[in-house]
């Protein structure tokens, strides 16, 4: 009721490790079914984003690419008037949601960003695979509110075998 809802969020990301932000926006939806369970749909394929120039956020290598929320629709009707409370926390309708995904940056499939941002030769798994990780961190921040949500990203390649 008082304007603050993200319809758009800046998503920063370090340009080093990640190349491309995609975001599931368009006809995207969040819904309770019949059932009262929780049900999304995802605009496919999502959409593209290039990161703008590193250095946008104050954070060196971090470039931001500006995404499009859609509607969780998560509210309460006459049939079902728990609806809101059981699937969120928040009292009255939701807000927006977004739905992102990355693509990596050039040359993540050699050894060489690896040995020196991460670890490498790592058994993560406990399959008897080698991997290499290195961990970065995505700012997603809410245009119209301002809130922001830090999200820690694992970014793993398998070591081919020798």
């Amino acid at each position: 009721d008082k304007g603050l809802e993200d319809s758009n969020f800046d998503v920063s990301v370090d340009t080093r490790f990640i190349g491309t932000v995609h975001y599931n926006g368009g006809t995207s939806k969040w819904i309770i079914n019949d059932e009262n369970d929780p049900d999304c749909y995802l605009h496919l394929p999502p959409v593209p984003v290039s990161p703008a120039t590193p250095g946008s956020i104050g954070i060196p290598f971090y470039g931001t690419a500006v995404c499009g929320a859609f509607a969780t629709d998560i509210h309460a009707t006459p049939e079902h008037p728990t609806r809101a409370d059981a699937h969120s926390v928040i009292n009255g309708p939701s807000g927006q949601m977004i739905g992102l995904s990355f693509a990596p940056a050039a040359q993540m499939d050699t050894v060489t960003k690896y040995a020196q941002y991460g670890r490498t030769g790592q058994d993560l798994f406990g399959d008897g695979n080698t991997y290499d990780y290195i961990d970065t961190k995505v700012y997603v921040v809410g245009k119209t509110t301002g809130v922001t949500a830090h999200v820690p990203i694992r970014i793993v390649r398998k070591v081919p075998p020798t």
